[in-house]
């Protein structure tokens, strides 16, 4: 490989690096889910990720909820 062969393959790298991150208005590539498998399926992973952390918050919101109420029954029984 020639300096001009390796000098065009960095300028292409460099470029199509720049493409990938650039907004598709600037000149990037259209990205996200539904145009692009590994985005799609990184879309989907995300959404089950915020999914799942909303449950375990409702779950640790009822936990705490219940625990104020049985520390306040267990004070109601003892005459406290």
């Amino acid at each position: 490989m020639n300096q001009e062969q390796f000098h065009q393959f960095t300028q292409w790298a460099m470029n199509e690096g720049l493409r990938s991150v650039m907004p598709f208005d600037h000149g990037g590539y259209v990205q996200g889910p539904g145009f692009n498998p590994s985005d799609t399926m990184a879309y989907q992973s995300m959404e089950m990720h915020n999914h799942m952390d909303h449950m375990n918050s409702n779950m640790d919101n009822m936990n705490t909820g219940m625990d104020h109420m049985s520390s306040g029954m267990d004070s109601f029984h003892h005459g406290f």
